[in-house]
């Protein structure tokens, strides 16, 4: 059996000192390209409410998938 000093399940990054900075370091990152991509698609003209709920269902997802095992 190799050992590995972390690997991916299911989506949560799982470290060998059983930190979540990683896991969240990398959820802030993948958080902030979606809103980079919903900011270069729509532009500024956009309504708000249009911002708002692409907001809540591409990036909110990506922050609570997982949520209760890194912040109880």
């Amino acid at each position: 059996m190799e050992h590995v000093g972390s690997f991916n399940d299911l989506g949560f990054l799982i470290i060998e000192k059983l930190s979540f900075n990683t896991h969240i370091d990398r959820l802030i990152s993948k958080c902030n390209r979606m809103c980079g991509f919903i900011k270069r698609s729509l532009g500024f003209g956009a309504p708000s409410q249009v911002k708002f709920r692409l907001y809540k269902s591409l990036c909110l997802s990506i922050l609570e998938y997982c949520s209760p095992l890194w912040s109880p």
